[in-house]
Parts: C-alpha cells; structure tokens; sequence
C-alpha cells in the first residue's frame, strides 16, 4: 500500500517512513485501547470517559514513556484499572478532592509538559499553551466538583487527575536521575 502511495503522489524515503510511522502507532493505540475496553465491558461509558480525560491531560503535559507495545499495553491496563476499579472505593471528601486539585494545577504547571525523547523540543509559546491548557482544565473540573454532587464519572475524573500528576512527578524524577 505504501508502495503505491509513493508512486501515485510521488513521495520521499522520508515522507513513506513517515506514513508508516502513523499507521504503526494508530494500530498500535486503537489495538491497546480495543484489548483494554474487554475488561470494562460492564461500564463501557465510564472507560470511554477515563480515556478521553487520560488522553486530554496526556497530549497536554506527557509523562512516562514505555519503550515497548506491550509494556505500555501493561502501564495503561493498571491504569485504567486503577483509575476505574480500585481508587473509587476510597471515599474522599469533595474538599479533600479540591484541595490536592489545586496541588495538581500547581504540580502540573511547574513541572509539564514532559514530552518523550523522540518528540521534537516544543518551543516557550507551545510549552506555556499546554500549561495553561492544563491549567484551566483542572480548575474547570475543580469547579464542577464543587457545583455538582459526586457521581462515578467526576470521581473517576478526579483519579485521573490525581494519577496523571503523580505520574508526571515520577517522569521529571527520572528524567532528573537520567541526565545526572
């Protein structure tokens, strides 16, 4: 099909890796997020819910990087599953949640956006974008915490948060420890 595709519109060496490049990682994450949706077939909303916040709060600060698909397969089933399964069993007050909210804006603001070895450098303008980015995002959720009464989505929501920060301070202390 690439072959084809260089013929037809002409394209460089560079521009087919490029292609292939795309396809492998658009197969590689819809083949993750398919194999992950099985186990929450029971609340498929709910999970649909996790990712798109998972995703949001992801392409604007980064974090860990796996550097296999079945590694990363592996980190983002626990996850989920922690996310979904395990930490909405822990009742926390909703001035609990708004209060390590507001750490999170602060921890994400300072140490984000954390991008991966092969993306290029972003540049002062993009990195202070993704930063407020998040920032707002988070205060926007604070908000609807406050005004709505919990329900499994905004708590669900909230691990997501809380997970994502904690897995940008884990990314910035190994990064930290890799340049030492």
């Amino acid at each position: 099909m690439l072959e084809l595709i260089r013929r037809k519109y002409d394209f460089s060496d560079y521009q087919i890796a490029q292609l292939r490049f795309f396809f492998l990682s658009a197969f590689s994450e819809i083949s993750k997020l398919l194999m992950i949706s099985l186990f929450f077939l029971d609340d498929l909303p709910l999970f649909f819910w996790t990712i798109a916040l998972f995703q949001v709060f992801r392409s604007s600060c980064g974090g860990l990087h796996c550097k296999t698909y079945w590694s990363c397969f592996l980190v983002s089933l626990a996850y989920m599953f922690t996310a979904i399964r395990i930490l909405p069993l822990i009742p926390v007050s909703t001035l609990f949640q708004m209060v390590t909210l507001l750490l999170c804006i602060i921890i994400t603001h300072r140490i984000g956006p954390l991008i991966s070895v092969l993306h290029p450098v972003l540049s002062e303008s993009v990195n202070r974008r993704l930063k407020n980015r998040v920032f707002v995002l988070i205060f926007i959720y604070l908000v609807i915490l406050y005004m709505i009464p919990q329900n499994p989505y905004l708590i669900v929501g909230y691990w997501v948060i809380i997970l994502n920060t904690l897995q940008l301070v884990v990314a910035k202390l190994q990064k930290k420890e890799e340049s030492e």
